[in-house]
């Protein structure tokens, strides 16, 4: 190989290698952050059920209150119904009550939390399972059902929005259901179907001594959709 191709060789290198160089390096450099500096709180949601104290005019135990027990109604409207020691159980429970009768609870509904929130009811489907259609179960909220109702934080800036919300817990004795006769003064049962006269109706015993005849829930209110 002579000495001008020899030239040719190492000057072709080393054109390759500094084009390589210049094409991986860059001698003038820049960059720029953003720090971490942040600190947020969740808000809660949180609801109380406290019941009111039943009207002392009508029957009543434990809270509930039998509606048409008042003795200005009609003799032909009103319950005969009383509180008294049942000799054949160990507490006082409300006696001689009959079909057709209504028993109410009146609960007061508040959100308690930091957020606004969309309060609904689940009734315990174990009491139509136990009673059929014996005992007809409601929350009515003056003469509607009462659901999806949206209450307020309690704030300054809500005090004209509802923080809380009464309603009424209704279970009604209903006449289509519970039926049942006696024959010589025993009880018959017919086409199969309960014989509801002298029956004791334990809701904390029907529902495994939990007593939840209701389960109040409350959700998050989401004005905008949540950006995804």
């Amino acid at each position: 190989m002579n000495k001008k191709k020899i030239a040719a060789l190492v000057l072709s290198g080393t054109m390759l290698m500094g084009a390589a160089g210049f094409g991986a390096y860059s001698w003038f450099k820049s960059s720029a952050t953003v720090d971490a500096n942040l600190i947020v709180k969740t808000g809660t949601l949180a609801v109380t059920a406290t019941p009111k104290k039943a009207n002392p005019n009508l029957v009543n135990y434990n809270g509930w209150q039998v509606e048409n027990s008042l003795d200005t109604l009609p003799e032909d409207t009103k319950s005969e119904s009383k509180v008294a020691q049942n000799p054949k159980e160990n507490d006082p429970q409300i006696l001689n009550l009959r079909p057709g009768d209504i028993l109410t609870k009146i609960v007061t509904i508040k959100n308690t939390g930091s957020l606004k929130e969309r309060v609904n009811y689940i009734i315990n489907n174990q009491i139509k399972e136990s009673y059929g259609d014996a005992v007809k179960f409601a929350i009515l909220k003056g003469d509607k059902l009462a659901n999806n109702m949206v209450l307020y934080p309690e704030s300054e800036a809500n005090k004209d929005k509802p923080n809380e919300v009464e309603v009424k817990l209704v279970l009604t004795l209903d006449p289509n259901g519970m039926t049942g006769e006696t024959v010589n003064g025993n009880k018959v049962t017919q086409d199969g179907k309960t014989n509801y006269q002298d029956t004791k109706l334990n809701l904390k015993e029907m529902l495994n001594n939990k007593a939840n005849i209701i389960e109040i829930k409350g959700e998050q209110v989401n004005e905008n959709p949540v950006q995804k």
